[in-house]
């Protein structure tokens, strides 16, 4: 069992991200020297709709990456950011920060998404609630690339 992240519509219309464990193949991929480096990623079909849903986590669970089954990259989320009402961001490299609110803080902006696999690191910032304090995460990218092509490789 691995755990892999979904979006989901509630039956009240409201739209969540969370995390739940299924059987599938999962590759971790990443460099050495780099704190946050290992890519944990995983493909799974859901049941309902037969899509294929695919995701990569950072090991440290700050960052996922959602893709489709040719390994584009479809949205990015600072998965730690969970205070209501206050903006969270995420960074590639040097560009433009994105920001992302709860109670799903991803993006879909094209200019991020293009840039995730070209990059070198990720950066989030997130406040966890109630300290309404920034707490900043820097997490390399490098083995993404990998873990992304052998979880596409594996369903």
């Amino acid at each position: 069992m691995i755990r892999t992240l979904r979006l989901r519509v509630t039956p009240l219309g409201f739209t969540r991200l969370f995390s739940a464990a299924f059987a599938s193949i999962a590759a971790t991929f990443g460099s050495a020297g780099h704190a946050q480096t290992s890519w944990n990623a995983a493909c799974t079909v859901d049941a309902m709709s037969d899509s294929l849903v695919c995701n990569a986590t950072d090991a440290e669970m700050n960052v996922a990456v959602f893709f489709d089954g040719k390994g584009n990259v479809t949205s990015v989320c600072a998965l730690r950011h969970d205070f209501p009402g206050v903006a969270g961001a995420i960074r590639v490299d040097r560009g433009a920060a994105v920001d992302v609110e709860p109670p799903i803080p991803c993006s879909r902006s094209p200019k991020l998404v293009r840039s995730v696999l070209k990059g070198k690191i990720i950066t989030t910032r997130h406040m966890a609630f109630p300290v309404r304090a920034p707490i900043d995460k820097t997490t390399a990218i490098s083995g993404l690339k990998e873990a992304i092509a052998q979880a596409i490789a594996s369903r």
